[in-house]
């Protein structure tokens, strides 16, 4: 039996399953399909918004302009996995609170002393702010449940 390196969290792959295309027991077939649904809710959740990247004058400008709506911040970098799987849920949130919060992305490579000034020790790391102050952060992959739990327990009066 020959053994090739392989990802999807496994040491080794049996070299014929891969020359079938099979890897990780997925078929080729189930991967495009898998794709194809993902590509489908991307587009709806881009549909509805798109959370806004900012640099360091223009989150400044947003925080200062808030007039008492509070801010989430996605604090991301482009390598960033887990930063990634982030992003639609973003996007997601900019169409569920609508002018009840602003949500913004800050890419933290482009902008490095946004790590030094609010602390942040892992991405991806949200934040909220209120009256321009920093209240909240919590650092991690998060579900769309525990993005609403995080906003709902920083901003009860947004609870869902």
């Amino acid at each position: 039996m020959a053994f090739v390196s392989g990802g999807c969290g496994r040491a080794a792959v049996e070299a014929p399953r891969q020359a079938r295309g099979v890897a990780c027991g997925v078929s080729a077939q189930s991967r495009v399909r898998a794709q194809r649904r993902a590509r489908a809710m991307g587009a709806r959740m881009m549909a509805a918004g798109k959370a806004e990247e900012v640099d360091q004058s223009g989150f400044d400008k947003i925080v200062a302009e808030s007039n008492g709506v509070p801010i989430l911040v996605d604090f991301f970098a482009v390598w960033c996995g887990p930063c990634k799987l982030m992003a639609p849920l973003m996007d997601w949130a900019v169409s569920h609170y609508g002018d009840k919060l602003k949500i913004v992305k800050v890419d933290t490579e482009k902008n490095p002393a946004f790590v030094k000034r609010y602390k942040i020790y892992g991405l991806p790391t949200l934040a909220i702010f209120k009256d321009g102050e920093s209240i909240a952060q919590v650092e991690g992959a998060m579900s769309k449940q525990a993005i609403q739990d995080f906003i709902s327990e920083n901003l009860p009066e947004l609870k869902a």
